[in-house]
């Protein structure tokens, strides 16, 4: 008996590696399909449409009205660091940010960018200044709208709450690593009565985040927000990719469960 379960175990090991390595396959044609279906759509003026997000649907409306009140959004990259754990989701708030600077530097909206690491800081800087260039405008950067809060988690949370209590801004963007001190910064900006658009990838801050805004960024969701926002072909396409597949993907399991309970 114990031969048998151990070749049923083994079979059914088989069978997953060989179920996953052929959606690994798959999923490099299919890429390259939706990659080349979306600079298709960008040469005829158009984009793939992605699955809603509403958090995400709200950011040029809050550049927009920056622009207009001629009041800066503040941009969080969180209270994480370039070189740790939470890398992946600081990178994730650098790139929103480098897509949200090239359309504050077409809109004349200069956002404020607070960091709690050096090293991201000065990635910072090279975004923002590297947007204005793009955008033709390299004598709208100022460095000073990056700013240095402090190393420590609880001291950047307070400098940031000051930012928000005293500065007059139009909308509070954060995204990136953060934990507890994240309900200090949450509570500040609902208390000012700024649109508030936030997200996080630790199961515990999710609450958090959830309780301070309406539409809220929920774990993978904040690696997507840059694509969502720049447009370009290759992320579109990689999204478009990563939903199908993910549909397929549910598709097997769900076959696999019925096939299982059947025999």
């Amino acid at each position: 008996m114990q031969v048998i379960d151990s070749l049923l175990t083994n079979a059914s090991a088989d069978l997953t590696r060989t179920l996953m390595g052929a959606l690994l396959l798959l999923l490099i044609p299919t890429l390259f399909f939706f990659i080349a279906r979306a600079r298709s759509a960008q040469r005829a003026g158009k984009t793939l449409p992605l699955r809603s997000i509403p958090a995400l649907d709200t950011l040029p409306e809050a550049l927009g009205r920056a622009a207009e009140s001629d009041r800066p959004v503040h941009i969080s990259l969180g209270t994480g660091a370039v070189g740790d754990v939470s890398t992946v989701e600081s990178l994730a708030g650098l790139l929103l940010l480098d897509r949200l600077a090239q359309k504050a530097a077409t809109y004349d909206a200069h956002p404020i960018v607070t960091t709690a690491d050096a090293a991201l800081m000065l990635a910072a800087q090279d975004r923002l200044r590297g947007a204005y260039a793009r955008q033709g405008v390299p004598a709208g950067y100022d460095s000073s709208r990056v700013r240095l809060v402090a190393p420590d988690r609880g001291a950047y949370a307070a400098g940031v709450t000051d930012i928000l209590n005293h500065e007059p801004l139009s909308g509070n963007v954060m995204l990136g690593a953060f934990g507890d001190e994240y309900l200090l910064m949450g509570e500040a900006s609902v208390r000012n009565g700024l649109p508030l658009v936030a997200g996080a990838a630790d199961p515990n801050v999710l609450s958090l985040v959830y309780s301070t805004t309406k539409e809220p960024l929920l774990g993978e969701e904040i690696f997507a927000a840059a694509a969502y926002v720049g447009r370009l072909p290759a992320h579109v396409g990689s999204l478009l990719a990563q939903d199908w597949m993910r549909i397929l993907l549910v598709l097997v399991i769900i076959a696999g469960v019925v096939v299982s309970s059947v025999s």
